[in-house]
């Protein structure tokens, strides 16, 4: 007999949100996906239903109703067993989840919807979509404290309804179906398609017009007409073709970081360069800056495009604010770091989606072409200078800690494009997998990204323009952070 497939799961916590998961199950029938989706009305085993690890396995959609008392975690839950637990149940091949699971037995006291979520996460195709209450009375979905197994699933856009009695949750259903990967009947399509295209226009103006009347302070009118000067004033809308769409529910905070990132972009005008260290007129190389046998040589020709980049390394504020996260105010200032580049690409893609711009993490030619000083190089080893105490926080002068991501706190000077900590403070990622330049070098990690800059721990010839270092995509350290740059959109 062929297994049953279903294109939606959904996933709730019966006590909290089982009235509301069931209302979207009806929905979601009667929108075209009648037989498609799958809902667990009852389990009364007490033993996790293999069938649903399945289910999540092969459906197209994972919709997580969310409650505001879905997830009161305890001290235990965040115990390095809990998570390796969870973990294990959620990357597991589907006969290792039977057996896992027959052996816990019914009385293991484990959380079946922190089961599910694992199980999504560990799916990268899976398109995750949380259904959450909007934010009042001191509930927010983007505060709730996840333990590690099941953290990143804050970092899918959720869909918010509202939990007064007086609204109608039916209203969600215009939300999620242009998110959904799966697609209704074809009957469907054609009738009741153009209704909810009409309803989702109507819903959006009203929206627009509620927030703008009930939502946006003066002080949010006042940060997002600063984001639009920023964006003329810098050329950023001319030379990269793009405006500001704001996320209709842009939080103040939000808007006040992407406030700070917008008004600190350089403009880099682009140009043709040699990447890589150069050699010196009688062919060798400077051996106090670079190895012969290093990763970074030998220099060959690169051209890049107009861009604007960060005068500063994105701060600790900045990241938490973007992802509508707690953090240690104390040290808002500093340069984020242990961070891995799939974190910074979840960051880029959430400050993308705030704003409708098209920010990036730089490629290793932008990156070395604006340390270089762009179509105007500084003819320096160091961003800015030959002396490492002039432009960077290393080894030396740093006191084995990152310091604020600026000229503020001890002087230090920018380069001829007046960006700061290019050398030194926290290495950067660069959007581009490493290789050696010769190519009979073996490549040291096909998962690496390349990380440029030099840090707080670098020696001197750690922090030169052209040194460059593999890291794995999924890896962090204390000693790495990001910069941000926005560019044209190739996209046609």
């Amino acid at each position: 007999m062929t297994e049953k497939k279903y294109d939606i799961f959904i996933s709730y916590r019966r006590k909290d949100t089982g009235d509301k998961a069931e209302h979207l199950k009806d929905l979601l029938d009667k929108a075209g996906f009648e037989n498609r989706v799958s809902f667990d009305r009852e389990n009364l085993t007490g033993v996790f239903d293999v069938e649903l690890a399945r289910r999540i396995d092969h459906c197209k959609d994972f919709l997580l109703v969310v409650g505001k008392n879905s997830f009161n975690f305890t001290d235990e839950d965040f115990e390095p067993e809990q998570v390796e637990l969870y973990n294990s149940l959620g990357t597991c091949s589907l006969s290792e989840f039977e057996d896992k699971i027959r052996k816990m037995g019914p009385n293991a006291p484990i959380d079946f919807v922190r089961i599910e979520i694992a199980r999504a996460l560990n799916r990268k195709d899976l398109n995750i979509i949380p259904v959450a209450p909007e934010s009042v009375n001191g509930f927010s979905f983007s505060a709730i404290n996840f333990p590690d197994d099941i953290a990143n699933v804050k970092y899918h856009e959720a869909v918010f309804f509202s939990d007064n009695p007086d609204a109608l949750f039916k209203d969600v259903i215009p939300k999620i179906m242009p998110r959904l990967k799966s697609k209704p009947s074809s009957r469907f399509k054609k009738i009741v398609m153009p209704l909810v295209a009409v309803v989702l226009i109507g819903l959006v103006g009203w929206g627009s017009s509620l927030i703008i009347k009930n939502r946006v302070a003066k002080a949010k009118e006042e940060l997002a007409a600063r984001c639009e000067t920023a964006i003329k004033e810098k050329g950023i809308d001319e030379i990269c073709r793009q405006h500001l769409k704001w996320y209709p529910d842009i939080s103040g905070k939000q808007l006040q970081a992407v406030t700070s990132i917008l008004e600190s972009m350089e403009k880099v005008e682009g140009g043709t360069f040699m990447q890589g260290a150069m050699r010196n007129e009688d062919g060798t190389y400077d051996s106090y800056w670079v190895c012969p046998d290093s990763l970074e040589v030998p220099a060959f020709e690169q051209t890049v495009g107009d861009f604007f980049i960060g005068k500063y390394e994105v701060s600790i504020e900045e990241w938490y604010d973007i992802m509508g996260q707690k953090f240690d105010k104390a040290n808002a200032t500093m340069p984020m770091s242990n961070v891995s580049f799939e974190d910074c690409m979840k960051f880029v893609d959430s400050i993308s989606n705030l704003t409708g711009l098209n920010f990036k993490l730089p490629t290793e030619a932008e990156w070395e072409y604006a340390a270089r000083g762009g179509n105007k190089p500084d003819n320096t080893f160091l961003a800015g200078s030959n002396d490492p105490n002039i432009v960077a926080w290393y080894t030396e002068n740093s006191g084995n800690r990152p310091h604020v991501r600026n000229d503020e706190d001890g002087g230090l000077y920018c380069n001829g494009l007046n960006l700061y900590d290019m050398s030194g403070n926290v290495c950067e990622w660069c959007d581009t997998p490493f290789s050696p330049y010769k190519a009979d070098i073996p490549n040291p990690d096909k998962e690496a990204m390349t990380i440029r800059g030099g840090s707080y721990l670098s020696e001197p010839y750690e922090l030169a323009v052209f040194h460059r270092e593999p890291m794995n995509c999924n890896a962090h350290a204390a000693n790495v952070g990001l910069r941000l740059i926005i560019k044209r959109d190739k996209k046609p």
